[in-house]
This record gives C-alpha cells, structure tokens and sequence, in this order.
C-alpha cells in the first residue's frame, strides 16, 4: 500500500489559494513517516490534529485530519483510517465540494482503508471515481495519476481480476519511470505491485526480475531498516519459492521478519505477515515443528489488530491448520479449516479463488479422516470456482487434480478421474512451456506434478480391466 500523506503534501501546489491557510503536517511527523516509525507518527499526528481544531474550523484541519486516516492505515488501525477519512470526506465535501483535490485524496484513503479491511467491493467504485477525476485535472503522467492506478488495481487484484489490475499497474510503472528527477521509492512499489499482477496469473518467472528491480531501488532510496525493504525481501523470496527454490527464499523471509520486528511495534500486522511467509517456507521444506509456532504468533497478532471478518485471519486460520494436518493432525486442523472457510463466505466475493482453496483444504483434511463421500462434495464447489482461471493455473490444476483423486480412492466415476487427471495433465505441460528450458525450476514443477501422470496410469488400467471383467462376464 502506497504512502498517501505524501499525496496529500503534494496537492499544496494544485489547490486554490484559500487552501493555504489549511494546517500541515509537521516536518517531524513526516520524517516519521519517511522513516517507517508509523505508530510514533500517529501519536504526533493525532495530537496536532486535536490542536488545530482547538483554534480553528475543523475544515480549516483537513490535511492533518487525512495525514492521521493515512498514519492509522501504516500503523495497522484500518478502523480509525476508515473513520477520518469519511469526516475528511463530509468537511471536504461541505467546503470545497466533491470534486475539489482534497475530496478527490480523502476519497482515495476512503478506499485504501476499505481495502485494507477487505471490502474491496465497497472499494471499487470509490476507487474508480478517484481515478477519473484526477485524470480530468491532471496531465497524464502526475504521480497522482499512478497512485490511483496502483489503488484501483490492488483492489481488482484482491478480488481475483490480476489480468484486469495487470494493466493499470502497467501505466503506472510508466508513469513512475517517466518521472523526473526519478522517485526511486515510487517506482519501487510500482515494479512490487505489477510483479505480483503477474505473479497471481501463475507467470512466476517473469515476475522475479521485477521484484530484485523492486528491492535494489527500495535499499536505494529509503532508510537503512524501513519496513518497505523487508517487504522487498518477502516479495524475491516468494517469487523464488514459487519457481520451487525454496531453500534460497529462506534467508531473505528471514532476514525480511528481522527488519520489521526491529522497525514496527510488537504487535504490527506486519510482523504477522513476515512470521506467516517464514513459517510457510518452512513448512514446504518440511520443518512443521518450527513452522507451527510461527504461524500461531502470526493468527494472533491478526485477530488482535484486524476486525473479525478480515481476509487475513482466514488465511491464518488456514495455514495453521495445514501445518497441523502435515503433521497428521487433522482431527486438530478440521475445526480451522471451517472457520477459515465461513469467513472467506462471508468477506470474500462469491467465486474468489481463496473460497475454493478453503473448499480443497477442508476436503483434504476431511479424506485424511477416512470421510471422502464428506469432501467430493466440497472438491466440486472448489472445481467449479477454479474453472474460471487459465487452464495452466497451478489452482485449476490442482482442483482437478484433487477431485480426480479423491474419486479414485473410492473407486467411483473412474472415467470421470481419468479426464480430469487428463485436463490437470495438459494444464501442467502448459505450464512446462513457460520456463526456458529444463532449469532448477522446471525440474521441481515436473516433481511436483509428476503424481498426475502416474495416476492418469492408474486410472486407465483400472478402467481397462473393469472392461475385461465386463466382457468376460457377457460370455
């Protein structure tokens, strides 16, 4: 998520004359800021706000009132964000009307505070209205302009449209690039956040160059120890463990969680996201022991900080309970996996790919039980969400992949096992293509995929001897 105080600072230049009386920030808050000390800043903000509407209007205040919605969104009370963005909202509304430059930048943190409390739909239309009006009132590459792309599409990208967000985040890196002198730490978060578009679409190679573009700029240009760095390291490391060289991601997570555990208070959301990627990375090289605790430290610190339906406690809640149930606990992992999944119901549009992954753990977890007739249900809801991704999709590949499976241990509807262990076959060859030749990469994706063959064989014989069975009998 983008800096928006910065925003705010910038429309001094574009705003009429009688803005100039609205009060600053102080150059210590936004040192602050610049530094990554957002909960130290927060404080300072709120008490500057209170001040000024102690000798003055509340209108006469909006850029502080937006510069604490701003702190409170970095410092991880999405909450309080969403509440001084809506009074700036109204007093802006009121004072200067909805389509002056500072409705139009109160509108934008409205949006990214929705954002960060997962209500993207809510979000959208906020977010594409802040779009259009900047584009009527600015030249075409302000920076203004490429933040509420980089807005718009983060919101399109939560919601499962990352071919829709690709190119908005593509004009925006543009836009970036063409900026003169050059804003390192924008074009940064510009390269993170198209490489991660890509990424979502299963294009994992082409990602990782811009993401060591990304962190090579991000210790460029910000202080030694900013949170942006660590998220820098997290996002090459993920990039690397999703080409399968998941040894070499595990020094970059960790030295991402020691960033942000030295920069942020104890108990920031960001913290649960480095312990949430490091625990993820040790569970795929089959360290559960070591994960488990992480992932704990990581649900906790969310429930605690996010509101109850956050999108992010279900992926907590999901990847304890995969951690559990590696470890042959899957009595322990059931009741998570259910919590996740009424809650992505409940915060996540209906067909979102996170809906259906919380379907396919439930039914694995489910058959580890000895109760498959209970997940081939389940494996079908999730199938008939993932259908709608690429053919290549690792997603779609492993719904068909699991259904298959789960049909073939019961030894029912064999040839429906057989064409979809087909289509999961093809979609993994698919994938094969995309790498550039039989690299480190391309050898773990065949391991990984090599099962569906194997049981395509399976399934055939089966069928065949079933028909031999049959014929013999009608003689």
């Amino acid at each position: 998520m983008r800096h928006l105080l910065f925003a705010v600072s910038f429309l001094a230049a574009l705003t009429a004359p009688a803005l100039a009386q609205n009060r600053q920030p102080s150059a210590a808050a936004m040192r602050m800021i610049a530094g990554g000390a957002y909960a130290d800043a927060l404080a300072v903000l709120k008490d500057e706000r209170d001040a000024c509407e102690a000798q003055a209007p509340p209108a006469a205040c909006l850029r502080l009132i937006l510069a604490v919605s701003n702190a409170a969104l970095l410092a991880g009370d999405a909450a309080l964000a969403e509440g001084e963005a809506r009074r700036a909202i109204r007093l802006a509304d009121t004072a200067r009307g909805p389509e002056s430059p500072m409705a139009v930048s109160a509108r934008a943190h409205l949006g990214a505070a929705l954002n960060e409390r997962g209500r993207f739909g809510e979000a959208e239309p906020l977010l594409r209205a802040v779009l259009a009006a900047r584009m009527r009132r600015l030249p075409p590459n302000d920076p203004l302009i490429a933040e509420a792309l980089d807005d718009l599409a983060y919101t399109l990208f939560a919601q499962a449209r990352a071919g829709e967000a690709e190119p908005l985040l593509r004009r925006a890196l543009a836009i970036a690039e063409q900026a003169n002198p050059p804003n390192r730490a924008a074009m940064s978060r510009q390269l993170t956040s198209l490489a991660v578009a890509i990424n979502a679409q299963g294009r994992y190679r082409e990602a990782e160059p811009y993401y060591r573009r990304a962190l090579a700029l991000a210790e460029a240009s910000l202080p030694a120890g900013h949170p942006d760095i660590a998220t820098a390291y997290a996002n090459l490391a993920g990039s690397l463990s999703r080409q399968g060289r998941i040894a070499a991601a595990e020094p970059l997570y960790r030295r991402a969680l020691a960033l942000q555990e030295a920069a942020l208070p104890a108990g920031h959301p960001a913290i649960a996201v480095g312990a949430n990627n490091l625990a993820a990375n040790l569970r795929a090289q089959g360290r559960e022991a070591e994960a488990e605790p992480l992932f704990r430290r990581a649900l906790a610190i969310w429930e605690r900080a996010l509101p109850p339906t956050h999108p992010r406690i279900a992926t907590a809640l999901n990847n304890l309970a995969v951690s559990l149930k590696d470890q042959g606990r899957a009595a322990a992992a059931e009741p998570l996996y259910r919590r996740a999944l009424a809650l992505r119901r409940r915060a996540l549009p209906a067909g979102h790919p996170d809906i259906a992954a919380s379907l396919n753990n439930l039914a694995a977890a489910l058959e580890a039980m000895g109760r498959p007739a209970q997940a081939e249900p389940l494996y079908r809801e999730a199938l008939a969400i993932l259908r709608a991704l690429p053919p290549w999709h690792p997603y779609r590949i492993n719904g068909q992949w699991a259904l298959a499976t789960c049909l073939r241990r019961q030894g029912a509807a064999l040839a429906e096992a057989r064409t979809l262990y087909r289509r999961a076959g093809a979609g993994a060859l698919e994938r094969m293509r995309g790498f550039p030749g039989f690299t480190a990469g391309a050898r773990e994706e065949l391991r990984k995929v090599r099962p569906i063959f194997a049981n395509q064989v399976r399934v055939a014989w089966a069928l065949a001897e079933a028909r031999a069975v049959a014929g013999a009998g009608g003689r």
